[in-house]
């Protein structure tokens, strides 16, 4: 018994309240992450204090642009992931490692999500990273930094970034030998790009 003009207001107030939830989450985005080498920093106490929607909607965004997936993890998924790094402090989820560093919340990539992956220098690595540098040598290739290259890289503390993050970040190796860690030593001969820049995070949870 329900007529069609009730349904169509029914569906204009749902539409108004999904613009105004989207709304809201890009503005509690703005306010509370950073967007660093391709990892996202949340400011943890304001992150808690969101209503809890909106801090579904940003955990959600974020774990689809650091990871690329096509599809969200689940609700439930992702309540145990977020009550993991309460208690724990790290959960794992969707290819992404959640970890609390001090105050902060980071949302960055999984090294067991890319360790495997490997490409020429000119190829986009992880569907995310450019790596612009020198003409590479043949042989030259991109891989994830991981434990073996970080150690290889004795001043990686200066760089400001968690190693958990750092581990899963775009290197230039020959041979298993590194050439290159961009986003650890702020080289000037290479750098590591994202293909859609840092900026796209941003425009991902207002389109969502």
């Amino acid at each position: 018994g329900i007529e069609a003009e009730v349904l169509a207001r029914i569906a204009q107030n749902m539409a108004q309240a999904r613009e105004a939830l989207a709304r809201q989450t890009f503005e509690a985005a703005q306010a509370l992450v950073q967007v660093r080498a391709g990892g996202l920093c949340f400011d943890w106490p304001g992150l808690r204090s969101q209503p809890t929607e909106i801090r579904r909607r940003l955990l959600l965004d974020a774990i689809r642009w650091v990871s690329r997936a096509v599809y969200p993890p689940r609700r439930k998924a992702l309540n145990a992931a977020f009550g993991a790094v309460q208690t724990d402090g790290r959960a794992t989820l969707g290819g992404c490692l959640l970890f609390m560093n001090g105050a902060q919340l980071w949302v960055c990539r999984e090294l067991n999500a890319v360790k495997d992956i490997r490409g020429p220098v000119d190829s986009l690595w992880d569907g995310r990273w450019r790596c612009i540098g020198p003409r590479a040598k043949d042989g030259y290739e991109i891989a994830a930094l991981g434990p073996d290259g970080l150690a290889q890289c004795a001043d990686w503390r200066t760089s400001g970034l968690p190693r958990a993050l750092l581990l899963a970040t775009p290197a230039i190796w020959e041979d298993g030998t590194l050439i290159a860690a961009p986003l650890v030593n702020g080289e000037k001969a290479w750098q590591a790009v994202l293909e859609r820049g840092e900026d796209a995070f941003f425009a991902a949870v207002l389109s969502h």
